[in-house]
């Protein structure tokens, strides 16, 4: 036993809690629990729900071989309550069975405590072993030197990989080499701003502690619960904004989460410190887990920064591609600060420094903070030298799109909302709580709704989860991979200007439904009475075939004359190729004499199953400045979508068919350093593809206005129209149809602006009526900004002061008229 590592043995045991704990913690979330556990998203989570009982049995042998038995009254019942838990964890296992509701947040704490009751075991053990001197060395130097060198070394390695980002087809960024610099040297400043912020405290930490009895000790308990509250504002900060995740529940949960990481990685410090046999002089040099200087050399030290900084770009670049409001980017930087300051610190031999010095290195210290708002004073003045065609706001952000390290620095000092009392309604007016009950509002387009005579059109929607409308051939010159599509849109109405109201498939795809927006909840239930869709397609006694991915078996009731596809399947692995051929093979095979209806929504395109599957094309062919891992992807969609279309021509059925090619949403493919969606409703994300064929003898009595602004909530809309059905519910919020008879009818009253939103977090935009402009209220980055829709590669827009104000009301106006559609009352909004 003794030749197994305590010290890793216990690491692995606290990491398999507190993994665990932030597990439950998903399924408690609203929409992490759809996306992630229930949609799928990222399948070995949902592996390791399944075998976590046989994990935690491995783990219990794993701590056995360091605890041993040693006969003590706290290892016995360490031992027997932890055997107990395990056969009831093969009993009645837990993860799999998580439901979203406060059970999950309850077993994300109860985790927690078998980390404390390690820490406590072990803390018991070593530390009466541990020798601590009676008086604090002082590292003031060796600290001052670890904190600007490791500022001015993240300062440069994530410049350089923004640098690298910028250089990519993708980035599609030119910047002056004054703007390089200026953009270099405010990251330089910032960074320097917080680390020497830093050695500021860790100075007031060795001096609070020098005036108690057990210095060391205090300085060394001092250290971590700076450590702690570090990792509750990380929480606070990062992870809950990320995650739409507020209020006493999530506050709780942080100090619990913090203190017991903290108290544990404490417990492994002294359990070092008892093993080294070595007098602690410091308690920071103990809390950086550093027992013993060893001696370094100097091609070892340039190793070690070396591989600090090639981590730094591998962890960011990865996890770039797929991200939540670039959370886990940002959580990589916290870790990498952390590392690149205890590298500095380890390099540099303990020095102590005296009084005098102290001083000169706290006056330095201090001096960044007026330079620091010297700077911002000055910095519009200094910027107008180099551009006038952004401001300096403008361009920060985007460098921070590349920057990270710079960009949480960057959101963390952005200036305080004087008013936050609209972000604030907008935080209670989404992702409303499972909990608070909401009574569906029935949703009909027409007054009265029965099957109207005839033979009815097939009808097949085919939604690309995540395609861009600019990487299709019908909407951009320069796509040669996509030359089915292209013919299937010569033989189609295109809509020029198509947008969704959602930027995430959590509420995107059920808008499609409804054929209009929802109240921000996943979900109202029971959905029937609001699925408009599912209603004409039983009207009118279609046989129908559908994908019913993690969200329409919410959605989608199932009845007598449905069919499910792609059964057994995950919702992340529905490929467009397998579901169009299952299509096929049904479709031949059914003889009810039914017309025929299908809906699928294919994954092939999403950024996580992408990256999933490695992240790189599955063709060689040139792809240009599109990216490749992507548009190799595309290529192969478009040729089952084009033998699709092919099968129904030769069957015959073709000409009698609806069939409509959209996606939810588009994607971020490295715009301004932006990859993916979830909280955002960037102009690549809300714009989409909507392309739809209508059979030769109804298009030949319709007239259509293809650069008319579209929605994907005007699908279903338009297919009551097209089966005899004159949709009578006008709202703002509900779609039109898109398509209208030769004859005097008139269009549905103008709307003066829309309003748009992410599935996820209290993000809102508006956009006009022409679809030229979109400007968006964000309540996770406490910000307003707007872009120029006139071209693809949008020019952003600043928001400030009437304008600002003005785009906030249209959207709280919208908000409230939306909630009183559907009998929400929220809670009394802030002013």
């Amino acid at each position: 036993m003794k030749s197994v590592s305590p010290i890793l043995t216990r690491v692995l045991f606290a990491f398999f809690f507190l993994f665990t704990s932030l597990y439950c913690l998903l399924a408690y979330v609203p929409f992490a629990f759809q996306q992630v556990i229930k949609g799928g998203l990222i399948p070995q989570l949902l592996v390791f729900a399944r075998i976590e009982h046989w994990l935690y049995w491995l783990i219990l042998i794993v701590i056995f071989l360091t605890l041993g038995w040693d006969g003590t009254r706290r290892l016995r019942w360490f031992w027997m309550v932890h055997v107990a838990a395990g056969i009831g964890l093969v009993v009645h296992p837990v993860l799999p069975r998580l439901k979203n509701d406060a059970s999950s947040l309850m077993w994300s704490l109860a985790h927690l405590a078998p980390v404390i009751w390690l820490a406590y075991i072990s803390w018991r053990r070593h530390f009466p072993l541990i020798k601590w001197t009676n008086r604090i060395d002082s590292q003031d130097r060796r600290v001052f030197g670890a904190a600007w060198q490791a500022a001015l070394f993240l300062t440069i390695t994530y410049a350089c990989v923004g640098w690298l980002h910028r250089l990519s087809p993708l980035g599609k960024v030119a910047w002056k080499p004054s703007g390089e610099l200026f953009g270099l040297g405010v990251s330089a400043l910032s960074h320097l701003l917080v680390f020497l912020f830093f050695f500021t405290v860790l100075n007031l930490i060795g001096v609070v502690a020098g005036w108690c009895p057990r210095p060391v000790l205090v300085q060394f308990a001092l250290c971590h619960l700076l450590g702690a509250a570090a990792m509750w504002m990380v929480f606070h900060s990062i992870v809950f904004s990320a995650m739409s995740f507020e209020g006493t529940a999530a506050q709780v949960f942080a100090v619990a989460y913090s203190t017991t990481l903290t108290v544990f990685l404490a417990s492994i410090c002294a359990v070092r410190a008892s093993l080294a046999r070595a007098e602690v002089n410091s308690g920071l040099t103990l809390a950086l887990w550093i027992v013993k200087q060893d001696k370094r050399t100097l091609p070892r030290e340039l190793l070690a920064v070396a591989l600090v900084a090639i981590a730094a770009w591998a962890l960011v670049t990865n996890a770039a591609r797929m991200d939540w409001n670039y959370l886990v980017q940002k959580l990589t930087v916290v870790a990498m600060w952390v590392t690149a300051f205890r590298l500095f610190y380890r390099a540099r031999v303990a020095m102590v420094g005296t009084p005098k010095q102290t001083g000169r290195f706290l006056m330095c210290a201090l001096m960044v903070v007026p330079s620091y708002r010297m700077y911002e004073a000055t910095r519009p003045i200094a910027w107008g030298r180099i551009e006038r065609k952004v401001t300096v706001a403008q361009f920060l952000d985007r460098w921070t799109g590349y920057d990270v390290s710079f960009k949480l620095i960057h959101d963390a000092l952005a200036p305080d909302v004087a008013d936050q009392g609209f972000y604030r309604f907008l935080i209670q007016n989404t992702n409303i709580s499972r909990s608070t009950q909401v009574d569906p509002v029935p949703v009909n387009m027409v007054e009265k709704l029965e099957a109207t005579s005839g033979k009815k059109p097939n009808i097949f929607i085919i939604t690309v989860d995540s395609m861009r409308r600019d990487y299709l051939a019908p909407y951009n010159d320069d796509v040669d991979f996509t030359p089915e599509i292209g013919k299937f849109a010569k033989e189609s109405v295109v809509m020029e200007h198509a947008f969704t109201h959602y930027g995430g498939t959590g509420l995107s795809e059920p808008s499609i439904w409804v054929g209009g927006m929802l109240l921000h909840k996943q979900y109202v239930t029971p959905f029937a009475p609001m699925n408009s869709l599912e209603k004409l397609l039983q009207a009118e006694k279609y046989h129908a075939y559908v994908s019913r991915d993690a969200i329409l078996e919410t959605v989608v009731a199932p009845w007598e004359n449905l069919t499910e596809m792609d059964q057994g399947r995950g919702t992340m692995d529905y490929d467009l190729c397998s579901s169009l051929e299952e299509l096929e093979g049904k479709v031949g095979a059914d003889n009810t004499g039914a017309p025929l209806f299908a809906y699928t929504q294919p994954q092939n395109l999403h950024i996580s199953v992408i990256t999933r599957q490695g992240g790189t094309p599955i063709s060689n062919e040139n792809y240009k400045s599109f990216y490749a891992p992507y548009a190799s992807r595309l290529r192969r969609i478009d040729g089952c979508f084009g033998k699709f279309i092919d099968t129904l021509k030769s069957r015959g059925i073709y000409d009698n068919s609806i069939v409509i090619l959209t996606a939810d949403h588009g994607d971020s493919l490295g715009e301004q350093g932006r990859w993916g969606h979830a909280y955002t409703i960037y102009p690549e994300i809300v714009r989409i593809p909507l392309i739809i064929h209508v059979p030769a003898p109804l298009r030949d009595s319709l007239r259509v206005d293809t650069k008319q602004l579209a929605f994907s909530t005007d699908i279903t809309p338009t297919l009551y129209y097209l089966l005899g059905h004159k949709p009578t519910l006008h709202n703002e919020f509900f779609g039109k149809t898109l398509v209208l008879a030769k004859d005097d009818e008139q269009k549905a009253p103008k709307v003066d602006s829309y309003l748009i939103a992410s599935s996820y977090a209290a993000v809102y935009g508006v956009l006009s009526g022409d679809g030229m402009t979109l400007t968006v209220a964000d309540a996770v980055g406490y910000k307003d900004y707007g872009f120029n829709l006139s071209s693809f590669l949008s020019d952003d827009l600043s928001l400030s002061g009437s304008a600002k104000t003005a785009n906030e009301e249209v959207i709280r106006k919208k908000i409230l008229a939306l909630d009183k559609f559907y009998g929400f009352k929220p809670a009394e909004p802030s002013k």
